[in-house]
C-alpha cells in the first residue's frame, strides 16, 4: 500500500514541480521586463528631454509604452485637454508629472 501512495506522490510531483518553476520563472521575466521599462523611461526622458518637449515625447516610441500606465489627469495635461499647476515646483510642469506617475507605477509594479 505504501508503495502505491509513494507512486502516486511521485507522479503528482513530477507533474506539478515544472510547472510551479515555470509560474516561478514567468514571475521573474515579468519583474525584469518591468524594470527595463522603468529604467528605460527615465532614461529617456532625461536624457532625451532635457529641454522638455511635449511634443517631441508624445510622438515618441517612450510615450506610447507609457501612455497606459500614466494617470488620467496626467495623460490630460500632457495632451493639452487640461492645464495642471503645481506650485512649489521647477523645471517643466509636465515633465514633473510624468515621473511622479512612473514613481507610483513604480511602486505600484513593487519594483522599489
Amino acid at each position: 500500500m505504501a508503495g502505491v501512495f509513494s507512486l502516486i506522490g511521485s507522479t503528482i510531483g513530477s507533474l506539478i514541480a515544472p510547472w510551479v518553476s515555470w509560474d516561478i520563472e514567468q514571475r521573474r521575466e515579468k519583474r525584469k521586463y518591468r524594470y527595463s521599462l522603468v529604467q528605460q523611461w527615465r532614461e529617456v526622458i532625461k536624457k532625451d528631454f532635457k529641454e522638455f518637449d511635449e511634443q517631441k515625447f508624445t510622438d515618441s516610441v517612450i510615450y506610447a509604452s507609457l501612455r497606459p500606465h500614466l494617470r488620467q489627469e496626467t495623460i490630460d495635461s500632457i495632451e493639452g485637454k487640461c492645464t495642471t499647476v503645481i506650485l512649489g515646483r521647477g523645471g517643466n510642469v509636465i515633465k514633473s508629472l510624468v515621473l511622479d506617475d512612473i514613481s507610483l507605477i513604480e511602486e505600484e509594479w513593487r519594483l522599489i
